[in-house]
């Protein structure tokens, strides 16, 4: 029985989120960061209690549409360098079409919707997310000049976490009845660090293995790569740690986050002295850092203050 054309589409999409954006693991992503941001916003303006429910369900599943629509936005912008460099990946191998492609970013704007309508006051902070993850796919509408230019690719595209952080803060404070502050600034850039260590620690390779792929290490030497690696990480740590402080949380959670990083660390002078593919676990113990960071700051704010659901 020949399959039905829905079938095979099904198929497709579904190996693509196998391959491409693995559901569970972003969605873990996205609920550690925004749970983690939603509970410091919310301490920081006086809440004594956490204050979970559906609306602060319908944020994680926002910041994991946005987290979709880039990743499907660079898998369009980049087809022509993965069909020289990365043949088996779903577009240039077939497994995928680019109208396929345009029908979920369609349904991630239909899914956006929802949280327009949930937080109407919030509404020119997810505009502003959405209108520039849209500049990101259109290079600024300069593709010749950013697109070659991997660092400058790199700055240009990090406010749009940005962005997406400044509407969940907005979000949370319109459950409580307060308009943002600037004091959503600094929160709303420590949980990006996490972004720009995946980014960062993905595209850097031990000396003399580069290709025509750009890399950060091809461009700035293996060893200042790695190195560029302990800012984000060390703003992440910092971070955690003084939003831990300003909420009561006990030392035991510094003292925590402060090994973790100085292992880390480690991990990176090792590479740095050595810059060889046995000592090349950067992408590995980047992530290690932020999920390992963020759920111990989790529990610990879970743990020190009381949970009412809303």
């Amino acid at each position: 029985m020949p399959c039905l054309p829905w079938r095979s589409d099904m198929k497709q999409t579904l190996r693509y989120f196998r391959l491409r954006f693995p559901p569970g693991q972003n969605l873990l992503f996205a609920t550690l960061i925004g749970v983690a941001l939603q509970g410091t916003i919310q301490l920081a303006h006086g809440a004594e209690q956490l204050q979970p429910g559906f609306p602060a369900i319908v944020i994680l599943l926002t910041i994991t549409a946005f987290m979709l629509l880039m990743r499907l936005f660079d898998d369009l912008k980049d087809a022509e360098t993965d069909h020289r460099l990365f043949p088996e990946r779903p577009l240039p191998a077939g497994g995928i079409t680019t109208r396929q492609l345009w029908r979920m970013i369609l349904g991630v704007h239909l899914f956006l919707m929802i949280p327009l309508l949930m937080f109407p006051d919030t509404i020119p902070w997810l505009l502003a997310a959405l209108g520039f993850a849209w500049l990101t796919f259109r290079w600024f509408f300069a593709p010749r000049f950013i697109s070659t230019r991997l660092l400058l690719a790199f700055i240009t595209h990090q406010p749009a976490g940005f962005l997406v952080n400044l509407w969940v803060a907005a979000a949370t404070l319109s459950m409580m009845g307060i308009s943002p502050d600037a004091q959503v600034l600094t929160p709303c850039f420590v949980f990006i660090t996490p972004v720009m260590l995946w980014e960062l620690s993905r595209k850097i390779k031990p000396q003399g293995e580069e290709n025509d792929y750009t890399t950060y290490s091809k461009i700035l030497g293996p060893r200042t790569a790695a190195a560029l690696l302990l800012l984000p990480g060390s703003v992440l740590t910092a971070g955690l740690v003084t939003f831990a402080e300003q909420s009561g949380i006990p030392t035991l959670h510094t003292w925590l986050q402060a090994s973790l990083f100085v292992v880390y660390a480690m991990v990176i002078y090792r590479f740095i002295l050595k810059p060889v593919r046995k000592n090349l676990i950067l992408f590995q113990s980047s992530l290690l850092l932020s999920l390992s960071s963020l759920i111990i700051y989790l529990l610990f704010l879970l743990l020190s203050h009381p949970i009412v659901w809303q």
